[in-house]
């Protein structure tokens, strides 16, 4: 009889990712003016809440106004 670990590693493939997430930003305190996020990490929240994609901080232009641009 075979340890599922011994062919573990032969039938599995993929990938993992690990991400260090910021502080959470939630619309209560976003609507009552407490604890706001920085302008890049509401960016950040904001585009990728809207298009499902990584954000670029390298796009933001804060006189515009412009966080960056979808690949659709």
């Amino acid at each position: 009889m075979n340890d599922v670990g011994d062919n573990f590693g032969n039938t599995v493939q993929g990938s993992f990712s690990y991400f260090t997430l910021g502080e959470p930003i939630e619309t209560e305190s976003l609507l009552g003016g407490l604890h706001l996020p920085s302008y890049k990490d509401f960016a950040r929240y904001l585009f990728y809440t809207a298009t499902n994609e990584e954000f670029d901080e390298e796009a933001i232009e804060e006189k515009t106004h412009f966080i960056g641009e979808s690949k659709n």
